[in-house]
């Protein structure tokens, strides 16, 4: 399948999204909310292909993340993000942002680069 399987979790709850084709997503974050969890689909490129070079776990390749609008600052970023890339950085299936809270409910928003067909492949046997 071609599906990330995209859930966004607030403090622990699975919020709902709202998707804009295949690479926009967005996710209202009711107030108070200081912990959010992407969790996606994950592959390892080696275990398809082992000239890949690359033994890291990738889930979604994210351009940006945007909260109210504004660009959510690396310092936010917590684990589960590997290291930035030119076009985007990778979440390895299960990535961490750590908020502030706020008296309101916040507009979280992601633009993920375009997925390859085939892209998320299960591992399991």
């Amino acid at each position: 399948p071609n599906d990330d399987a995209l859930r966004v979790l607030a403090d622990g709850v699975a919020v709902p999204l709202i998707r804009f084709g295949t690479d926009h997503v967005q996710a209202l974050l009711p107030p108070g909310v200081t912990d959010v969890r992407l969790l996606s689909r994950s592959f390892v490129p080696n275990a398809f292909n082992r000239r890949a070079g690359d033994g890291r776990r990738l889930g979604l390749a994210v351009r940006a993340v945007r909260l109210d609008g504004q660009a959510v600052p690396p310092a936010w970023l917590g684990q589960g993000w590997h290291p930035a890339e030119p076009d985007w950085r990778w979440t390895d299936g299960a990535a961490a942002l750590a908020l502030a809270p706020a008296a309101h409910t916040r507009v979280l928003e992601l633009e993920m680069a375009p997925a390859a067909p085939g892209y998320w492949l299960t591992l399991a046997a």
